[in-house]
C-alpha cells in the first residue's frame, strides 16, 4: 500500500481552507503506477508495475509508486 503519514493528514484540511481562501487549485492525482511487493520487501529485486486508480484501489501487496499518466497529462495541462 502505498505510505500513510499521520502527522501530516493532520494538517490537510487546514492546507486545503487556506488554499480556498487565496484562490488556489489543489491537484491531486487520480490514478498511480504501483508495484508488486513480493514478500513486502522494499526495494523488490523484480516486480510487477501497473497503474492503479481511485475505483480499482490498491492491492494487498502492493504499494504506490508515483502519479499515474492520466494524472501526469492533467498536471501538464494546469
Amino acid at each position: 500500500r502505498a505510505s500513510y503519514d499521520e502527522e501530516g493528514a493532520k494538517i490537510v484540511n487546514d492546507i486545503a481552507e487556506k488554499a480556498k481562501e487565496k484562490g488556489v487549485k489543489i491537484h491531486l492525482p487520480t490514478d498511480f503506477v504501483c508495484a508488486e511487493l513480493p514478500d513486502n520487501k522494499w526495494p523488490p529485486v523484480e516486480c510487477k508495475v501497473e497503474n492503479c486508480d481511485m475505483e480499482s484501489g490498491i492491492k494487498d501487496g502492493w504499494k504506490g509508486l508515483d502519479c499515474g499518466p492520466k494524472s501526469d497529462a492533467a498536471f501538464k495541462e494546469s
